[in-house]
């Protein structure tokens, strides 16, 4: 709550809330932070449905999950990679993972440096 109070934010949604959070999070925006509680049992279905101009969409939901395994197969001549460069290429990956189509993300030690979203 404390690290929220000094964010632009909107809102959180959360499985819970200690009470000394809630009287920080209530005060922020003038009264006006939206806080939701969040279902913790809560399973998101396999499917996602979508409506655009009169057409409908059905994909399977996102839920890969983006971790060093992924990085086994080296195309290039020189195949070593440092632990280094893996962590940046995990965290980058992860970021991109939620942005517009055909992006690409830049990290390097440990920070996020840039995300360029697609479409």
């Amino acid at each position: 709550a404390n690290i929220l109070k000094i964010e632009v934010s909107d809102g959180i949604i959360a499985p819970g809330f200690q009470p000394q959070a809630l009287e920080i999070l209530k005060a922020k925006k003038q009264g006006k932070f939206i806080v939701l509680k969040a279902d913790a049992s809560f399973v998101p279905p396999t499917k996602e449905y979508r409506m655009a101009g009169g057409v409908g969409f059905v994909q399977k939901r996102n839920d890969e999950l983006f971790d060093a395994n992924r990085l086994q197969k080296i195309v290039t001549k020189n195949k070593d990679l440092p632990e280094r460069a893996k962590l940046d290429l995990i965290l980058a990956s992860i970021a991109i993972k939620y942005t517009q189509s055909n992006s690409v993300g830049y990290s390097r030690g440990g920070m996020l440096i840039g995300v360029g979203a697609g479409q």
